[in-house]
This record gives structure tokens, sequence and C-alpha cells, in this order.
């Protein structure tokens, strides 16, 4: 077998997430029934899937790529739809931490469900071959992004 090197393998990584992301936008209309749009959303995801489901406000605004005004923002709206909680550190009065809810965690796993659903519509393209080879390859390609250490937590 050719030995691949680092650059080949980064690109066809990229390739992939391309692909990936162009994918998981196509379906037309898949989100149209949901209650909040992607920015939210993606608060809402990070708080739910961090080890503690809860971050400083430097800390969520790094890990989303967006300014603290930005984040305080949306927190606010989060925060009024009782979705999230802020929270002040005691000993530091700075440091303000956002909590996701139990409304909030069930917000997420609601449109979870439901984006698990939309897709399991279209996996009857398919042929039971196909599906497992596709489970073994996701599976596989989970365990090397994990190996990748790009979780920050």
């Amino acid at each position: 077998m050719k030995a691949i090197d680092n650059n080949q393998l980064a690109q066809r990584l990229v390739g992939f997430l391309i692909v990936f992301f162009a994918a998981s936008k196509r379906p037309s209309g898949m989100f149209d029934d949901l209650k909040l749009n992607c920015r939210p959303m993606h608060v809402l995801c990070t708080l739910r899937y961090h080890p503690n489901r809860r971050m400083t406000m430097s800390q969520l605004a790094a890990d989303l790529q967006m300014s603290k005004q930005q984040l305080s923002k949306l927190v606010s709206a989060l925060e009024s739809k009782g979705l999230v909680l802020r929270e002040h550190d005691l000993e530091n009065r700075r440091r303000v931490y956002v909590q996701i809810t139990e409304q909030g965690g069930q917000e997420v796993e609601e449109v979870v469900q439901g984006v698990i659903g939309r897709i399991a519509e279209d996996m009857d393209v398919f042929n039971e071959e196909e599906k497992q080879r596709f489970a073994s390859c996701i599976g596989e390609l989970t365990g090397f992004i994990e190996k990748l250490e790009w979780k920050q937590w």
C-alpha cells in the first residue's frame, strides 16, 4: 500500500468535511419547524454536550468563535426563554457562567431526535450491506477524529 503524507490526508479530510457540510445543508425545509435558528441552537448544543453543561462566557465565546458582545445578546435571548441561566462566580464577580437549563436540554434533545428522524427517512437509499458498511465507516471515522483530540474539553 502506498504511503499517504500528512498533507494529502489533511486534504482528504477537508474534502470529506466540505461534502459532509454541503450534504447536511441539502434537504430543503429540514429545520423549518424548529423553534430556534442556527446560532442559539449552537449555543445550546455546546452547553448541552459540555461535560459540566456550563461554561464561562469567555470559554463559550471562544468555543463558538464569536465576540462576547454577540454571545451576550444570544444568551440574553435564551435566558428570557428559560433555556439557559447566567451565574456570577462568587469569588470573582467578573467571571460569568452560562448553564443550560432542563428546558434547554429538552429543547436540544427534541431537535436532535427530529434531525435523526429526518435523516433516518433518507437511509432507504442504502441496501442492508451498504448500511452495514456505512455504520462501520461512521464508527471508524468517529474514532479517528476523537484520536485527533479536537475536543477542547
